[in-house]
């Protein structure tokens, strides 16, 4: 806690100083909008003292006379002066909240001024004896304290938020007050006096004053989660977080500050109970590169998207081309609410059955004329992926298990046929084994290159030639705020610069943003503001994924540095392909190398989003607000692949599509790739307002209309012979013409050339989706111990139906809440608040996966190449939403004066009407006859539970604690299996559902260990098989063999953080925690006992678990994977083989874990030590530091498995699996 003092001579100058380009640029866009702010800083603010003089006067005669003269409006309930007597005033240019204050002195009343009303209520009944024997007497300068001294000021946060409400006292006595909307107080004391500036939820700052003078009060923040006031925000409405009786979850940017992550989805996980970050998978365990797939709430409603609805500022933000994450600034973010039941969230109709996240940006405020600057700088790093973690064999490994396939087994014995060996390109090391064993060399000479190769790891020199040394990202961001009573103005831009770990690939983004609110009259106002984003993307670099083409004990550079030839076509060897370019004379060489393509890659993708959005605020009379608000969004993004004539691309497609008669089909010289993206939203929105008390009653009432449309369209193009420098291309290509390759002596696949480079088909897509909605939403409180809700929203929408039963949806939602420790005979004095909700009521969920018209998609036929479309679904009039129903009971508590705080919920949610599979005759036309209806169910049931205590408040030392815990069971009903084969209940088992089980269930076969082969047992109707003694798996009932063991998802989920608070020192420690499910461990790769380990696919990478598979019976069940001691010629087995090693009772495993989410120290500097600069502050964090605990026997991280076999699992991990590091500074001006 801090209390400032501003002299004229803390103003320093500063040298000028040459900047960087980029940052040049940056600072004209600021001058752009701080130009744009300081236009509007100029409206002279309305006066705010009072002169008034007269006898006898009424308190309507007074409270005209300060509306007349200050543009404040004087609000009060019925009957506040009943018992006032007439007033004798003598004010001149009074100050009015002195003014106020005196007025109410000695009087049964008190007052609060917000948002320029001030508002006047009964304390009591009863009267003093002094009101009721003499008039009040007002002057200017009041005789009883004409010896004090008046000290103003304004009390603020840490960061220059000014607190309203915040209470100034002077210390030992009873006088205090209240301070203003921009935190701005006066107060007459006597010299010498200490003054004490509390405010809930902050540090008690207390200040001996000598003389009259100014004061700006810094108050340090208590953990936020300590704080009982909150108020929430469902994107139409803020209210108290005390008066909600639906499932509210509230994120401040005081929570969100404690991370220098530059995502805000990053920063808010575990941060909510109930709300898991669904993790990415693209094939079954195999993650893909981003961290989330969903942000699922309260578990999946739905077969198709779970994502919640992403609210900004009250508006939908909606983008089909764009990550609507990326494109919020955190630093902009005021507040997060979540809304999770359909109390909370029924406002928002049926874009809410998956919950919805409300997001509030920052606002501009009065600063005494005096605008602040805040800036933040922020550092970023993470290590470059760790190649050597990918669980392949090491050369020396891979040289002994090629020797032993060769040499001692028959493998590879079809290269031992010279004819045979001529017709493929295999790797050195296969090539020297093969010649030792038909005696083309010595022992010696082949061991010795052996041994050479052994030494030999792409990896290494993979990794220097393309990576960096650590992957960074810079963040510059500049804020201003200011303004005046009638102005608000608020602008920030930020800056990030990304260099990722592959040499080439870079990112720059800004992110702009500004927001006005102007109140002309004091029942107007207008609000209106624009977000914008520019990106532009570089992908010129190498992803991990590129080392799958390319043989492990290779080169990518001779001992020179120049390319060498490098394996790509292994069905093609390279003296094929330059016998054919010598012979028809093909203008490029034919030589393949990785680091020639890297070096002469040019992608380039450019992203654009305009958000615009206006606001108009009538108050039509006390208590009755009219909004309109109205909102513009707009996408676009345009990707450049441009090969010049030294890309593999061009060199291949040209010289392959040449004829022998010397013409090019596909002519020479460069092509360019383009696709775009464009989308806009409009979304309008009429609102009504009422809130009013009445004695023991309030009222909170609201209803209107929304009209919203979304649009997105997406295309490819291309050009042939482009030439960059001229911009000209060869056009009138015949791209319907058959032309088979030449390099394989024109025999074999035929092509036709494509409409655009590097594209195979044309793909076209898009979507106009419109939406009318009507709704209303009523709140009761009695005494303010009792509250009662109920909404109704009708939606429509052109997505569904050919009749208002299957267009329109209208839902509802009621709730009840009762503060039982406001209740007379309520008597646990440990009990500071308890309150209990209870609500139900529907949500609707738009699922795009079906239409109700017929659906193709265009093919061309392989013959005649005549273009048809085959029917994808048939028309389905009957298509209607996915309803979801949601009960929940809820209890929040505060005990021990704040000490323990904390929120309970349990739910029940039904989603029906969901679109599921189902078989249908073959006849009715519906692809793989299945089709997709209204038919399934999904119910998930939960609780809730956040904790949060003050372990340690009253010491020098801080600890605060806070527990979020989720859990969540589902089960997916009234759909069929529609497909029983491997797949459905494996591999593809997300997509293929069973009835009664988790949407994510997780079958595995019951594993009984090795046969006497070394081939994998499993149970099947209480009896033991080996795979091999199946000779036709489709025989058996599936079922029987994989059953449900579990669920990808945790079942039980939360967040544990712990923060220390030391002085200025801030220590935050975040866990995060899963439990309640399973993941599939490493696996053989499919095939591998038949077809993998031939001359097509043995020519890269040999998984790790080859190294310990099974060689003879002594290995026992220990072995990491089957014995490949002999081929299985049989077809179904290896199949059955494939699945049965992969999903099984070994191999899958507890999932369960806690992982070291964050540590984050900050360092506030002291005022004393800042000169100019305010609230300095410094904060270093470390994310993503992996499992502290597992819970399966192996130690295998669940989260970020290794796949030594499947190349894309395989890859991805290691990029997945990387720390951060960031160091920030930020400091206000």
């Amino acid at each position: 806690m801090q209390c400032m003092q501003k002299t004229a001579n803390e103003v320093r100058g500063w040298p000028l100083c040459r900047l960087p380009a980029k940052m040049l640029r940056i600072m004209r866009i600021t001058s752009f909008f701080l130009l744009a702010c300081c236009m509007h800083l100029s409206a002279a603010a309305t006066s705010q003292t009072v002169t008034i003089s007269g006898k006898d006067l009424s308190y309507k005669k007074v409270f005209t006379a300060i509306e007349k003269q200050t543009g404040y409006f004087v609000f009060f309930p019925k009957g506040t002066f009943k018992d006032s007597r007439p007033l004798d005033l003598e004010a001149t240019n009074m100050p009015l909240r002195n003014f106020l204050e005196l007025l109410v002195k000695d009087q049964p009343l008190r007052f609060i001024i917000e948002d320029k009303t001030i508002v006047f209520t009964r304390t009591s009944d009863r009267t003093t004896s002094k009101q009721s024997s003499q008039r009040l007497l007002i002057s200017g300068i009041p005789e009883s304290i004409h010896n004090f001294i008046t000290v103003t000021g304004r009390v603020t946060d840490s960061v220059g938020t000014p607190l309203p409400g915040a209470t100034v006292t002077i210390k030992g006595k009873t006088k205090n007050t209240l301070t203003g909307k921009n935190g701005e107080f006066s107060i007459d004391t006597d010299p010498g006096e200490t003054l004490e500036f509390s405010f809930v939820g902050y540090e008690t700052q207390r200040l001996k004053v000598a003389e009259a003078r100014h004061l700006i009060v810094v108050l340090k923040a208590l953990n936020d989660e300590m704080t009982n006031v909150v108020v929430v925000s469902t994107g139409y409405q803020k209210l108290p977080l005390e008066r909600a009786t639906g499932a509210f979850t509230h994120i401040s940017a005081a929570q969100l500050d404690r991370s220098n992550s530059f995502n805000l989805k990053d920063r808010i996980e575990g941060m909510v109970p109930g709300m898991f970050f669904e993790a990415q998978y693209d094939e079954d365990q195999n993650p893909n590169s981003e961290r989330s797939k969903s942000i699922v709430i309260r578990g999946v409603g739905t077969f198709g998207n779970n994502n919640p609805l992403i609210v900004v500022d009250g508006a939908p933000f909606y983008s089909s081309v764009v990550d609507p994450w990326s494109l919020i600034n955190p630093a902009d973010v005021e507040s997060i609410t979540v809304l999770k039941d359909a109390a909370a969230a029924s406002i928002w109709g049926s874009q809410a059955a998956n919950g919805v996240i409300v997001i509030t940006t920052k606002s501009g405020g009065y600063k005494k004329g005096q605008p602040l600057m805040q800036v933040s700088v922020d550092y970023l790093a993470q290590p470059v992926p760790r190649l050597s973690k990918i669980p392949w064999a090491s050369s020396k490994d891979a040289v002994d298990i090629y020797r032993w396939m060769i040499r001692e087994k028959d493998w590879f014995d079809q290269f031992l046929d010279d004819n045979t060996r001529s017709r493929y390109e295999i790797p050195e090391v296969m090539s020297v084994l093969i010649d030792m064993k038909k005696g083309n060399i010595s022992e010696a000479e082949g061991n010795n290159k052996l041994e050479a190769l052994s030494h030999i790891d792409v990896r290494n020199e993979f990794r220097d030639l393309f990576f960096r040394k650590i992957e960074s990202n810079k963040k510059v961001n500049l804020s201003f705020q200011g303004g005046s009573d009638v102005n608000k103005v608020r602008t920030s831009i930020s800056g990030l610069f990304n260099d990722q770990y592959s040499k080439g690939n870079s990112e720059f983004q800004v992110i702009g943003n500004f927001t006005d609110e102007y109140m002309p009259k004091k029942w107007l106002k207008f609000s209106f503001g624009s977000n914008i984003f520019l990106s532009q993307l570089k992908q010129n670099g190498v992803v991990v994924n590129d080392l799958a083409d390319i043989p492990q004990m290779s080169r990518i550079l001779d001992e020179d540095g120049n390319y060498t030839r490098m394996v790509n076509y292994y069905n093609i060897p390279h003296w094929r392909r330059k016998d054919t370019a010598t012979k028809y004379k093909l203008p490029y060489d034919w030589d393949w190398n990785l680091k020639r393509d890297i070096d002469n890659m040019d992608n380039t993708t450019r992203t654009t989003n305009v958000r615009l959005f206006s606001n108009i605020q009538a108050t039509l009379f006390p208590g009755l607000v009219a909004d309109f608000y109205y909102q513009y969004q707009q996408d676009h993004v345009l990707r450049k692949e441009y090969f010049n004539e030294n890309t593999w691309y061009v060199r291949n497609m040209v010289n392959n599509y040449a004829r022998q008669d010397g013409s090019y089909p596909v002519p020479p010289g460069g092509m360019l790739n383009e696709n775009q993206s464009n989308g806009f939203s409009h979304n309008a929105r009429l609102l009504l307002t009422y809130a009013g008390t009445f004695g023991d009653h309030s009222v909170r009432v609201l209803g209107g209309m929304e009209v919203r449309r979304n649009y997105y369209d997406r295309v490819y193009y291309g050009y042939y012979g482009y030439d960059p420098q001229s911009l000209t291309s060869i056009v009138n290509l015949n791209h319907n013409a058959v032309f088979p390759p030449i390099l394989t002596g024109d025999q074999g696949t035929t092509n036709t050339i494509p409409l655009a480079p590097n594209t195979p088909y044309l793909q076209l897509g898009g979507a106009d989706e419109r939406f009318v909605s009507t709704y209303a939403n009523a709140g009761y409180t009695f005494r303010n111990r009792y509250d009662v809700t109920a909404s109704v929203r009708l939606d429509k929408t052109n997505l569904y139906g050919q009749s208002s039963s299957y267009t329109d949806l209208p839902q509802w939602s009621a709730g009840l809440g009762w503060q039982i420790s406001d209740e007379p005979f309520f008597n646990f004095h440990f009990i500071d608040r308890l309150k209990f909700r209870l609500s139900y009521g529907f949500n609707g969920n738009i699922d795009k996966s079906a239409s109700p018209y017929i659906t193709g998609y265009p093919w061309n036929d392989p013959i005649t190449r005549l273009p048809y479309a085959a029917v994808q679904t048939a028309p389905n009039p009957g298509l209607t939403w996915e309803r979801t129903g949601t009960y929940n009971i809820g209890m929040d508590f505060s005990l021990f004066k704040s000490r323990l705080t904390g929120g309970l919920e349990i739910y029940a949610k039904r989603a029906q009407d969901v679109l599921a599979q189902i078989a249908v005759n073959g006849t009715y036309g519906f692809q793989n006859n299945r089709a997709t209806l209204n038919t399934g169910n999904i119910n998930n049931t939960g609780v809730e539970l956040t904790l949060q205590g003050a372990i340690l408040r009253n010491t020098e030392v801080k600890w605060t604690s806070r527990l979020n815990y989720g859990t969540n069971r589902n089960r997916a009903f009234n759909i069929t299996q529609v497909n029983k084969t491997l797949i459905a209940y494996t591999t593809l088992s997300y997509y293929y559902h069973l009835p009664d089980q988790p949407v994510d269930f997780v079958a595995a076969a019951e594993w009984t260990g090795y046969n006497e082969k070394g081939i994998d047992k499993f149970m099947y109707q209480g009896k033991e098989y080996a795979v091999t003694d199946i000779p036709n798996y489709n025989t058996m009932n599936l079922a029987d063999i994989f059953k449900v063991v579990g669920q990808r998802n945790p079942r039980h989920f939360g967040q544990w953080s712990n923060t220390f608070t030391y002085k200025g020192l801030d220590l935050n420690i975040s866990l995060l925690y899963k439990f309640g499910h399973v993941f599939v461990a490493d696996y053989p790769a499919a095939g591998m006992a038949n077809s993998y380990l031939n001359y097509t696919r043995s020519f890269t990478w040999l998984p790790a678990l080859m190294v310990n598979r099974w060689q003879s019976p002594e290995d026992g069940n220990n072995a990491s994977m089957y014995s490949l001691n002999e081929k299985i010629t049989n077809t179904s087995q290896q199949t059955l083989l494939d699945y049965v090693s992969r999903y099984n009772t070994r191999n899958v495993m507890n999932a369960g874990s806690i992982r070291l989410q964050s540590i984050a120290l900050a360092y506030r500097v002291p005022q004393k030590h800042t000169g100019p600069f305010r609230d300095v502050r410094i904060q270093a964090e470390a994310r993503n530091l992996g499992p502290v605990w597992v819970a399966n026997d192996a130690g295998i991280d669940p989260d970020f498995p290794g796949y030594s076999s499947s190349v894309y699992g395989a890859l991805q991990f290691v990029v997945r699996n990387r720390a951060q590091y960031s160091l920030g500074v930020r400091f206000g001006l």
